[in-house]
């Protein structure tokens, strides 16, 4: 992987048919405030607060400027404007390390419903892939939550097993499906029409 600091990271860019994925900035902090600060949002994050206040999404978004992250993140971008994030924690990071790359992502509630997070996350996928050459990319989903397990599917994500995960917002530990793609499987078309 390129460290954060090599010249032309912070500017990688993805593009697909509607959307933008640029690197998370913290100039992008306000509008996502605007997206993220309702419930059905936040208590499907496991990482952040309610009730949200902006300097919460503020700090959010300058983790993705420490070279130590252990994350690419990027803001989804309709029409020139943030309406989610896309992160790839990746190989190596956490503990325990991280043994693939895990997807994350949320899209405010505006936007459910029209494709965005699905032709994202295939954008995501095929980046992720060709950048941490792993046999495969998880992805994890609260059970409650079977529109984002949705998504993961109709892109050939399988359930690989399961796990609680401590949810901020809600101050509960969470069931959690653990979603994997193989590459081969992504290789050979699955969840593209």
């Amino acid at each position: 992987m390129l460290a954060k600091s090599d010249a032309g990271e912070a500017d990688r860019v993805l593009r697909t048919r509607r959307l933008v994925l640029a690197p998370l900035a913290p100039s992008h902090a306000p509008l996502l405030f605007g997206e993220m600060n309702d419930w059905d949002v936040i208590s499907m994050l496991a990482e952040l607060p309610w009730p949200l206040a902006a300097d919460a999404v503020e700090a959010y978004s300058r983790r993705a400027l420490q070279p130590d992250s252990g994350t690419d993140d990027f803001t989804v971008l309709l029409e020139g404007s943030p309406i989610g994030v896309l992160t790839v924690k990746l190989p190596g990071s956490g503990k325990p390390p991280r043994v693939m790359p895990r997807l994350g992502y949320w899209l405010g509630r505006a936007h459910w419903g029209r494709g965005y997070a699905t032709e994202a996350l295939a954008a995501l996928v095929d980046d992720a892939f060709a950048r941490h050459p792993q046999e495969r990319i998880g992805a994890g989903v609260f059970t409650d939550n079977p529109a984002s397990r949705r998504v993961l599917e109709k892109l050939g994500f399988q359930r690989a097993g399961g796990y609680a995960l401590h949810c901020r917002a809600r101050d509960a530990s969470v069931d959690v499906d653990d979603m994997h793609l193989t590459q081969t499987d992504w290789a050979a078309g699955a969840g593209r029409a």
